[in-house]
């Protein structure tokens, strides 16, 4: 049996090794790097004291290397998030509101459409979504669609009709729209009363101002 043989190989260094094997893993790399390093040169000293017994160098040595790339790669991956992530957020909120006006559109000429056939107009989504045949889809007529509350407030008048949609949420989008019998979608920049007819009539159509975020 040679000498190699005969050596044991260090625990600690092991542990460098699978720990420094993490370092490409997001947020989880800095921890693992850490430890890898700390490890790392925990086996190195031990072998170097019990150099005829013990063995490892290369399995430590790995781990540091490994652990040390984990710890630099860190704030490269945190810079990149915090960059990525409000830019996704953004975007994923011009998609919704987005989405929500063609949906205001679609409930808007089939209300018209509503109206040719009915001598007035629907007074809530349900009388569009499950009519027969129906006037919309049941997702959008359920009122919650792609981020956005969909709502026809009954203005008491069957030759008037109003359609609002809200977001869900402030990661859902940032403004609200609304749509009268015109078809013309408007948005609301000044706090004004969509739910209410004129308030509604008040706001600024969506393609006369760019909304920047």
């Amino acid at each position: 049996m040679t000498e190699a043989q005969t050596k044991k190989t260090v625990g600690v260094a092991i542990a460098s090794l699978v720990c420094g094997c993490f370092f490409f893993i997001p947020f989880l790399n800095f921890l693992s790097g850490l430890a890898a390093v700390i490890l790392g040169i925990v086996a190195l000293v031990t072998i170097s004291k019990n150099k005829d017994s013990l063995k490892g160098n290369g399995l430590a040595i790995g781990g540091i290397v490994l652990g040390s790339i984990g710890l630099i790669l860190t704030p490269v991956i945190m810079m990149f998030a915090a960059i990525a992530i409000p830019n996704f957020m953004r975007a994923r909120m011009v998609a919704q509101e987005s989405a929500a006006t063609a949906s205001l559109q679609t409930i808007s000429a089939a209300s018209q459409v509503y109206y040719a056939d009915k001598g007035r107009y629907p007074q809530e989504l349900l009388d569009l979504a499950y009519s027969s045949p129906p006037y919309i889809d049941e997702s959008l007529g359920s009122g919650t669609h792609q981020g956005y509350m969909f709502k026809i407030v009954d203005t008491g008048n069957e030759d008037t009709f109003l359609a609002t949609a809200v977001p869900e949420s402030s990661t859902s989008g940032v403004r609200v729209f609304c749509v009268v019998e015109d078809g013309i979608v408007r948005a609301d920049y000044n706090g004004s009363d969509i739910s209410n007819y004129e308030g509604c009539r008040e706001c600024e159509p969506t393609r006369a101002r760019h909304y920047r975020y």
